[in-house]
């Protein structure tokens, strides 16, 4: 089985359209400059057989992408030249941050300092919003 594995996003010039519940209705997504609530939680589904990606907001300064992993599945340890933060929108996961283990669950928020290799786990069913200042992906 794949731990990990990007799907890739068309990059869409015009904003995409939320539905009444502010989950986003089109399946790739890109939003920039976009004057309207979304539900972060509602606008990505789990995938069987990877794990899922769709990019929120990004520009030169920052970037915020949703994640979801099924139970079992991670991301390896690695290391960024930038500061990221997770904010769990959903379910258990477990983060490494140098060799130290965190649970988060959802409504927690953890920040990963650069430099320092982390990793993630889903524990259960996880959903998540990765915030990313300072670069663009």
């Amino acid at each position: 089985m794949k731990t990990f594995s990007y799907l890739w996003l068309n990059k869409l010039s015009k904003a995409p359209s939320v539905n009444s519940e502010g989950a986003f209705s089109q399946k790739d997504i890109k939003m920039q400059n976009s004057k309207q609530v979304i539900n972060l939680q509602k606008s990505i589904e789990y995938k069987d057989d990877c794990i899922e990606r769709k990019e929120v907001f990004s520009n030169e300064q920052s970037s915020v992408t949703l994640f979801a992993l099924n139970q079992g599945q991670s991301r390896n340890l690695h290391v960024d030249p930038y500061d990221e933060a997770i904010f769990a929108l959903e379910g258990t996961a477990e983060i490494t941050i140098s060799e130290k283990a965190f649970t988060l669950n959802s409504g927690d928020f953890i920040i990963m300092p650069k430099g320092e290799p982390h990793g993630i786990k889903a524990i259960a069913n996880f959903k998540m919003a990765l915030l990313r200042p300072q670069h663009k992906h």
